[in-house]
């Protein structure tokens, strides 16, 4: 695992030295990806998510995104640079509002366009969906992102992966831990208690997140809970683990279809 701080750089690192990330470049008559290719993701999800955080306190982009401003002032084309490492480049898109069919062009259309530049730098290599933990009861997701799912499904989106990333993992914790009463915590000691809280986390967690993004148009589509806390650094590579493994696996589809 990587030490925080160094998150950016370890995934370019992985995704661009990756086995299938080289043979696809020589199946195309190049000899190997160059060091100097960026790793680029497209980050989707409205303001007060925790996408800020995320990629500020883990991989280092301290740029303020644009789509923390005012409501459709955000440029996709914009390069939000790591400062961890330089090839480590995020593209900001806001959520999908109900209705708002002219963001759903413009990241399908940058989607599109970047799948087929010819340079590996300059395409997508992932595109992480941030939603923050619903409460219990609430809604996963707004119909918008359900749509933009429904065009990764119909193929729409070519081979590039897409991560659903739900964030604030810490906060939900928290809230359940807070539930707890004197009977549940009797006779148990400091480490039972946290992990009778992460197995009554983990249980909500896929009563009110998994189990609904099955029932999702692309149901097969990967995910991560994160949170940027010290005390949960483990998350954050587990969403690493799940975007190489996403990024490789859709390489080699690609290489089927050819």
């Amino acid at each position: 695992m990587p030490s925080k701080g160094r998150y950016a750089q370890f995934l370019c690192f992985i995704i661009i030295n990756s086995s299938e990330i080289q043979d696809s470049a020589r199946q195309r008559g190049v000899d190997a990806v160059p060091t100097q290719a960026r790793c680029r993701i497209l980050v989707i999800g409205k303001t007060g998510v925790g996408k800020s955080s995320l990629i500020h306190d883990a991989f280092g982009v301290r740029t303020v995104l644009a789509s923390n401003g005012r409501p459709g002032k955000a440029n996709i084309d914009t390069e939000h640079i790591s400062e961890q490492d330089n090839k480590f480049v995020l593209h900001d898109s806001k959520g999908f509002e109900p209705g708002d069919e002219d963001n759903v062009r413009i990241v399908r259309d940058f989607i599109q366009r970047r799948s087929h530049m010819e340079a590996l730098g300059d395409r997508l290599h992932a595109i992480w969906l941030c939603f923050e933990i619903p409460r219990a009861g609430g809604r996963l997701m707004e119909k918008g992102m359900q749509d933009f799912l429904q065009l990764k499904r119909d193929g729409k989106l070519g081979e590039i992966p897409v991560v659903v990333v739900f964030t604030k993992y810490d906060k939900f914790m928290d809230r359940v831990d807070r539930t707890l009463n004197d009977f549940d915590l009797h006779g148990l000691s400091d480490h039972d208690v946290k992990d009778l809280v992460k197995q009554r986390t983990d249980a909500e967690l896929h009563d009110i997140c998994t189990q609904p993004l099955k029932k999702l148009p692309g149901s097969d589509i990967p995910y991560a809970m994160v949170s940027t806390k010290e005390t949960h650094r483990e998350t954050i590579a587990h969403l690493i683990q799940i975007t190489l493994k996403s990024t490789s696996a859709s390489t080699l589809r690609a290489r089927r279809v050819r």
